[in-house]
């Protein structure tokens, strides 16, 4: 019997859960960024699934199997360009550097730039190196953002990822960067050395995004649970101040309704207490 793979047991365990579960599951296994939009769509699934709000999102077919989108690897594309720098040194926004797929050198001057673009890849890939960016300082305009964007190849088109918006996909974790620092650090600081099994970094991920839409559920539960004062109106203790003051989304109205009734008694005794 061929034993599963660690990828293909995680794909059945999500065909079990609920669909809210499942259309982010699927957002992380083929290795998209899960937005805030995606976590209040889950939660109005959520929200419709289990009754607490009228049904009317529609809910595609999603299909869980295994797939090269959710398993895909340094090897599936390259860095072919880096360009649109921003914020960073007094580096020209419209620079343009092409990577080749085998061998880039990039020479120059002191102080044309080239420790800029370095310290931008730290940011932007796995380094220990020198992350400090500085702006122009010979520039009195502060610059709006810094970021660069970053472009990408595989067998089928080009695309573009921006740096910070884009830091939480896949590509940006599949390059290391070194430089003078990085060799200091690696060779005098600690080294922390980590295994971890293709697939399981889905649960830490998964479990953040279940947590984002159980915040969203306590928000509306404090929204739609105020403070009961009625009770504020009973002086003693009465069987109608403890109804009153059990109230809840599970309260049956009719025995509220039975309570507020008066009778011929209780209206005559009134009277004749107001006539006192």
């Amino acid at each position: 019997m061929t034993k599963k793979s660690l990828t293909e047991e995680i794909h059945e365990w999500i065909g079990e859960l609920d669909y809210w579960e499942q259309s982010l599951a699927i957002k992380i296994l083929s290795k998209q960024v899960v937005t805030d939009s995606d976590i209040k769509l889950a939660y109005k699934f959520f929200s419709e699934d289990h009754g607490l709000v009228e049904k009317k999102t529609s809910q595609p077919i999603i299909k869980i199997a295994p797939s090269a989108s959710g398993t895909v690897g340094a090897e599936d594309f390259l860095l072919s360009e880096i360009k649109g720098i921003r914020g960073v040194n007094a580096l020209k926004e419209d620079q343009c550097i092409p990577i080749s797929k085998n061998l880039s050198i990039i020479y120059g001057d002191n102080g044309v730039g080239k420790s800029g673009y370095i310290r931008m890849l730290n940011n932007a890939f796995l380094s220990r190196g020198d992350k400090t960016l500085h702006r122009n300082i010979h520039s009195t305009v502060k610059p709006k953002e810094t970021s660069c964007v970053f472009k990408f190849k595989d067998n089928s088109k080009e695309y573009e990822l921006k740096f910070p918006d884009n830091s939480k996909n896949h590509e940006f974790t599949c390059y290391s960067v070194f430089d003078s620092s990085s060799i200091t650090a690696h060779l005098t600081a600690e080294n922390i050395v980590q295994f971890l099994p293709s697939g399981l970094e889905f649960f830490d991920t998964f479990s953040n995004v279940i947590t984002r839409v159980q915040e969203l559920l306590e928000s509306d539960i404090r929204n739609n649970s105020p403070e009961n004062n009625f009770i504020d109106f009973f002086e003693h203790d009465t069987t109608v101040k403890r109804l009153v003051e059990s109230l809840n989304g599970s309260t049956d109205l009719k025995t509220i309704q039975e309570k507020s009734k008066v009778s011929t008694e209780e209206s005559a005794k009134l009277i004749s207490l107001e006539k006192v």
